[in-house]
């Protein structure tokens, strides 16, 4: 078997979200993001064995030159930046697997290869510079073979206008396990397997067409097309397995993970025309009897998001808040001028107009986000058949400490209540964003996916409503609302991570309101339009999950989900 010059798999980052096209890091790029380091404790580090590596034929290449033969073995590590940075380790020291010294191909991989009948464990071995010494153990994943691509191995064809048929074969203990189905996809100067299906593993499996409209390397579009495109003609069909071992095992990396993959890749000619998309989107207006609602919600595709309808089992409401601006001042001048023939008089009138809510006591507030809560809780299990775990059991986990404290105020001119002790569980200012950057290959050490892994959780909710005072048509003070809701949870891979199934908008006119409602602990309810608010949400899911039914999500998740 004739070896290749070629690029090693996984030298690579996603430079924006996991939704975009996967980049491909050159020498130059590579040596600009890439710092020399000896402190383990400020290197991420994911221990790597690939079993059955693919042909360098298929023309993926990453970063530095690497050369093994097909159906070869790599077992090595990648070093990378820690968290609240964006790249990789040099590492002032050596690696080594089985006693071999790996070489560095660059993007912070150290790798040997074996040869295709040694799958055995092997020890990856770090030393620094230092005299820091740490090691750990590297076994493989199952292993499996493509037996038949839609009948045949010989001159296999996919035309993706159709369903694609795979057979496959797999050792005992793959049993239970979960296979990821890729082909070739490339935009501009960037070539790479795409993920479009995952499934229980079979001997058979059907996958239906719309699936190749998902890639989980996408580009979106101003519509939410995908730009990138397939590789039409001679392609490579790829199945893996991939498992994934988070014990630290007193690891000295401020970030570590074991990564085991099992290929099978298999030439094919690929054909069809398919729209692929990158996200969707649906939105609507609705008249009501104090004006014009709006709702504008977007979903990533199939591969990242799940439709709400397909049975999710538990889904938790981890932060629920309100906000307002409660106070606005304005002020309106006008000048007139008088002429009284040998002077003149320049007259100068200011018109101030105060527009205040009234600053109502926390118990308020505090009702109308249990209100709220009581609501979107029942909706959740009525509509959808979900679990809702209770906010108290989340808000308790450990993990859920690590969010961000929400502001809590109460004045004339400003409040900002959350739900019991829920918080703010995205960044908002920059130095959040700043601080909160990695590479999205130990993105799953944030709190989000760690939370919904360590509670067995399908998905997150949250909820924010902000208000801000104004004046209705008929000059009478009115809170108008702009409510933004989050879905988040696994993707197709369930390997852990956490992606945005969907987010939406909220916006409209407000109500007026006398001050005798107040006596009623619940005023805010018609004040600031819960029901209204909800009914919204309801509505805006609803048209989101059947314009994923137009782009074939829920082919694709019925794939997924079975068993």
């Amino acid at each position: 078997m004739k070896k290749i010059i070629a690029g090693l798999i996984g030298v690579s980052i996603f430079l924006t979200s996991c939704a975009t096209v996967q980049t491909k890091i050159g020498e130059v790029a590579m040596k600009f993001m890439t710092t020399k380091e000896k402190d383990l404790s400020k290197i991420s580090a994911i221990g790597m064995y690939q079993s059955n590596m693919y042909s360098t034929e298929t023309g993926i290449t990453l970063g530095s030159k690497a050369e093994w033969d097909e159906g070869q073995n790599s077992v090595g590590v990648q070093l990378l930046k820690p968290d609240g940075a964006v790249g990789f380790i040099n590492l002032d020291g050596t690696v080594t697997v089985g006693g071999q010294t790996a070489t560095n191909f660059g993007g912070g991989v150290y790798m040997v290869m074996f040869e295709a009948s040694d799958n055995s464990p092997k020890t990856v071995k770090v030393e620094s510079s230092d005299g820091t010494v740490t090691e750990f153990k590297m076994t493989p994943a199952p292993s499996l073979r493509i037996k038949s691509i839609n009948g045949t191995l010989d001159d296999a064809e996919i035309d993706m206008t159709q369903p694609l048929e795979i057979e496959l074969e797999y050792d005992e203990a793959a049993k239970g396990k979960r296979v990821r189905v890729a082909l070739i996809t490339k935009a501009v100067g960037v070539k790479g397997f795409a993920f479009f299906q995952s499934a229980q593993i079979a001997e058979k499996i059907t996958i239906h067409p719309d699936a190749f409209k998902h890639k989980h390397i996408n580009g979106g579009s101003p519509t939410g097309k995908d730009v990138t495109n397939w590789s039409l003609g001679d392609n490579y069909l790829q199945v893996s397995i991939v498992e994934d071992d988070r014990t630290n095992d007193g690891q000295p990396f401020s970030y570590f993970k074991r990564t085991s993959t099992s290929f099978d890749t298999k030439p094919v000619t690929l054909s069809g025309e398919v729209e692929g998309r990158s996200y969707i989107t649906a939105k609507d207006k609705i008249d009501a009897p104090n004006g014009t609602f709006s709702y504008l919600v977007n979903a990533s595709n199939a591969w990242y998001a799940r439709p709400l309808n397909t049975n999710i089992e538990r889904i938790g409401i981890a932060s629920v808040s309100v906000e307002g601006v409660l106070y606005k001042q304005e002020s309106d001048s006008k000048t007139s001028e008088t002429d009284y023939g040998a002077y003149k008089v320049i007259s100068t009138t200011t018109t101030t107009t105060t527009w205040q809510f009234p600053q109502l006591d926390d118990t308020y507030w505090d009702q109308f986000l249990e209100n709220i809560y009581a609501d979107l809780t029942g909706m959740l299990r009525d509509e959808y058949g979900a679990s809702v775990v209770d906010v108290d059991k989340i808000t308790a986990n450990p993990i859920y400490d690590e969010f961000y404290l929400p502001n809590d105020a109460n004045t004339e001119k400003y409040i900002s209540k959350n739900l019991r002790d829920t918080k703010r569980l995205y960044p908002s200012s920059f130095g959040e964003i700043l601080g909160d950057r990695k590479t999205s290959l130990i993105a799953d050490a944030d709190p989000m996916p760690r939370l919904l892994r360590d509670m067995d959780l399908d998905a997150i909710m949250t909820l924010a409503i902000d208000y801000r005072v104004a004046a209705d048509k008929d000059d009478k003070i009115v809170l108008l609302p702009l409510v933004s809701y989050k879905v988040v949870g696994q993707t197709q891979a369930f390997d852990g991570q956490a992606n945005t199934w969907l987010q939406g908008t909220i916006e409209g006119p407000g109500v007026s309101f006398s001050r005798e409602e107040f006596s009623d602990l619940n005023a805010l309810n018609r004040i600031g339009q819960k029901d209204r608010i909800l009914d919204l949400i309801r509505q805006s899911v609803d048209e989101m999950t059947s314009r994923q039914d137009e782009f074939g999500y829920d082919h694709v998740w019925e794939v997924a989900l079975s068993n």
